[in-house]
């Protein structure tokens, strides 16, 4: 599969219209790769693109198209649980 094929979870997040948190972000980043991983046995393949904030690059997992819906699941999952855990401390 070429690499123009393939997605990556900020691309995600963005088509969801969420601007992650780096939390946000690395916490489903290790969520996806460690579900590549135990799907396909290796490391999802990676590519240095250009960093979100526009300068630079950034080395980014990459992921098959039709992993979208599984990576949106993700995204909502950990948003989720960040807003229930802000949730627990709001009542102090």
């Amino acid at each position: 599969m070429r690499h123009a094929d393939r997605i990556t979870t900020i691309q995600v997040f963005r088509s969801l219209g969420i601007e992650p948190s780096s939390n946000q972000s690395w916490s489903v980043g290790l969520r996806v790769a460690n579900l590549y991983i135990k799907e396909f046995g290796e490391q999802p393949p990676k590519e240095n693109r250009t960093k979100t904030c526009g300068v630079g690059v950034h080395c980014f997992a990459l992921y098959p198209r039709d992993w979208f819906d599984r990576i949106a699941e993700i995204i909502h999952t950990v948003c989720e649980e960040e807003r229930r855990q802000m949730d627990l401390f709001a009542h102090e």
